[in-house]
């Protein structure tokens, strides 16, 4: 039986894992470099973030098609056929069974300034700390809603300290923490907190890091408009509370 797994972040990877481990053949495609995902980004010559998995990234039941683009899928009686190119190359293969593990994606709502260099998504802010060791900026701002701010801030934040060890006089800092949600919000999805309590163990730890840091979280609060203020690229930013705390 061949299988394959379209994405190589935390679900992508736990499925070949298992598949591996039962003598099933997997080819795992992914359209970066390496195995993780955005939520086990890392540099090239860095040990896999999760020891589970390194002995899968070796397994010999598992051949890799890394900085792969996925063009089209058909399935029919013979089974499903993934059209793909990868470096120029393109590739037609046919499966017995195909999985999809294209994990989540962001939703950026466009605002006036949303285009300007230097303004990306959190996902992206988290790619390039991760996966190239840089900062975007000397004074950044971190908005939108949802867990996924808390770990992007924490990696923004292990990177700042690490430059200020190597060169005291930097002065990178994190001027501005906006959430577009009241915290009471979550408290509307209680159910979905109680069936996960580690994730409410790591938000709390985020907010008592980000409180030793002095760093203040901002709810209720959006970004309505970003503008250059000179020919540095240096931005101002306009927020406004969230009418009606709707997002």
């Amino acid at each position: 039986m061949k299988i394959a797994i379209v994405g190589a972040g935390p679900a992508g990877l736990a499925a070949a894992r298992i598949l591996s481990e039962h003598s099933v053949s997997v080819d795992l495609f992914d359209q970066y470099s390496r195995a993780g995902g955005q939520y086990w980004r890392h540099a090239k010559n860095e040990p896999f973030p999760a020891k589970i998995f390194r002995t899968t990234l070796t397994s010999s039941r598992l051949s890799w098609f890394f900085e792969c683009s996925i063009w089209q899928i058909e399935s029919d009686n013979s089974g499903h056929t993934i059209y793909a190119i990868q470096n120029g190359r393109k590739i037609e293969r046919t499966y017995d069974a195909l999985l999809i593990a294209t994990g989540a994606i962001e939703r950026p709502l466009p605002i006036p300034g949303w285009t300007l260099p230097g303004v990306m998504t959190a996902g992206a802010l988290q790619s390039l700390i991760k996966g190239q060791g840089l900062i975007p900026g000397e004074r950044i701002v971190v908005a939108g809603s949802g867990p996924f701010l808390f770990p992007v801030i924490e990696s923004l934040q292990k990177s700042i300290a690490q430059s200020a060890s190597s060169n005291p006089s930097s002065d990178i800092r994190i001027v501005g923490i906006f959430e577009a949600r009241k915290l009471f919000r979550w408290l509307l999805n209680l159910f979905g907190l109680l069936l996960n309590p580690e994730k409410v163990v790591d938000a709390m730890r985020f907010l008592i890091n980000m409180k030793r840091k002095r760093l203040r979280l901002k709810t209720g609060r959006v970004i309505t408009s970003i503008r250059n203020t000179n020919s540095t690229n240096t931005m101002s930013i306009s927020v406004m509370p969230l009418k009606g705390d709707k997002v």
